[in-house]
């Protein structure tokens, strides 16, 4: 029996297809990379913006004290003295036009506490919030961005 070898191919077409098979571990290669390279950075923090930016805040602008009776018995009362902690660039000039309206929005807001409601660090963030969105209704623009208690205490 006589064994037939395949028929070898010519020296163009070995180096032809030893040509192609490199160019296509390269394009393979090119492409894993290329993945790789989007799956890094979408896992290294690239975060999409949540929401409007927050308020970057200019001057403060304090107000008088306050002292009130908390709501329930009349055994109880607030004195609190308090500073608005405004956005940058807006005039204090016009702030201090509705101190009348402020004075009364923050009257109204601490008088309707309860002793209990003002008891530990989460109540009086929560009143923080409260006083803040109160003003800025009182103003008709978010202008107050910031309520800091100078002075709080209640008996």
């Amino acid at each position: 029996m006589s064994k037939s070898k395949a028929p070898e191919p010519a020296e163009g077409e070995a180096a032809g297809g030893k040509k192609k098979s490199k160019l296509v571990i390269v394009i393979i290669a090119a492409v894993v990379l290329l993945v790789a390279l989007i799956g890094a950075k979408s896992m290294m923090g690239h975060k999409k913006p949540s929401g409007p930016p927050k308020p970057v805040e200019g001057k403060e602008l304090a107000l008088d004290s306050f002292l009130v009776n908390l709501a329930g018995n009349n055994d109880h009362y607030l004195k609190a003295t308090i500073s608005l902690g405004l956005q940058k660039g807006v005039d204090e000039k016009k702030i201090t036009d509705h101190t009348a309206a402020i004075r009364d929005c923050v009257l109204s807001i601490l008088t309707s506490k309860h002793r209990k409601d003002l008891t530990g660090t989460a109540d009086e963030e929560a009143l923080k919030v409260e006083l803040k969105d109160g003003i800025n209704k009182v103003l008709a623009k978010p202008d107050v961005v910031n309520i800091y208690f100078t002075e709080f205490a209640t008996q």
